[in-house]
């Protein structure tokens, strides 16, 4: 029996240049056909007033008005301060509860990401920025390659002038971004260590501005920086920021360390949480 000829080298190349051109335009058309996500509370949106004008607020009121709010304990403390604080809350609300207008984004050949036009409350996309410090973590599940929701994440390495530290995509190097340009997302979620004072959070920042600037961006770089120095992606960057203080927020302790699995850390504590399920966080 003869044997089948060999494909020559021109025609398995040709070959694989169809499969590869046919693999990426199905990405593609997933990728349009896939639907915006951001979380939209099922359940039944309430008047916080009586609870927020108590002289004493419980723990368990705290986290009522967080699913009412998507507001942690400390921007609701530092806004019942103002004079016009609990309708500044009730705004928050508003947009918690609110339907979002959400166009698709491509970042590149088989990346897109959501990006927030509009709110059905009428109100203005804002983050309570006077809340927002130096080392705060910031995350969305907006961003998604070939169907799959990897989402991105940002340090906050100078609040004061929104200054954010991101790892973007391949071929590039991490650097300082907009804290602005989060607001564009549909769903975004800030957080922060529990029950660690600012002031750590603050070195952790100085730490990766000063030393995890300029790192080129690797998917594969392994969360023991021995392996391949200077070589990040976004979530790992944080996880390297925080690990450097000896706080491993790598939730599921896997290969890779993703913006879910930091997202997920029992670590860390919600400050603000806009589109995103502040008790579930991830779903």
């Amino acid at each position: 029996m003869k044997r089948p000829a060999k494909l020559n080298k021109k025609t398995r190349l040709s070959i694989l240049t169809i499969v590869a051109v046919l693999l990426i335009v199905a990405i593609i058309i997933y990728n349009k056909n896939l639907n915006a996500q951001y979380f939209r509370p099922d359940y039944k949106q309430e008047d916080v007033t009586s609870i927020l004008n108590q002289e004493y607020i419980s723990e368990e009121d705290y986290e009522y008005i967080l699913k009412q709010t998507g507001l942690g304990k400390d921007v609701i403390d530092t806004l019942l301060q103002e004079q016009d604080g609990i309708e500044e809350i009730k705004d928050y609300q508003a947009n918690f509860f609110g339907e979002r207008e959400i166009v698709k984004d491509k970042i590149n050949l088989i990346t897109n990401e959501d990006k927030y036009i509009s709110n059905s409350s009428g109100l203005p996309n804002t983050f309570p920025m006077e809340n927002i410090k130096d080392g705060y973590i910031l995350i969305t599940t907006s961003t998604f390659t070939a169907g799959y929701r990897h989402g991105h994440a940002g340090l906050v390495i100078d609040a004061e002038n929104g200054i954010v530290l991101e790892s973007l995509e391949p071929g590039t190097v991490s650097k300082q971004q907009k804290l602005e340009d989060w607001l564009d997302f549909p769903n975004v979620i800030i957080l922060k260590l529990k029950g660690v004072p600012d002031a750590k959070h603050a070195k952790i920042a100085d730490y990766a501005s000063s030393h995890l600037r300029g790192y080129k961006y690797n998917l594969f770089s392994s969360k023991n920086k021995g392996v391949i120095k200077e070589k990040t992606y976004c979530s790992l960057l944080i996880w390297q920021a925080f690990k450097e203080y000896g706080y491993n927020l790598d939730s599921d302790k896997g290969f890779w360390v993703t913006p879910e699995d930091i997202g997920n850390s029992d670590l860390l504590e919600v400050v603000y949480a806009s589109g995103v399920d502040p008790i579930n966080r991830w779903n």
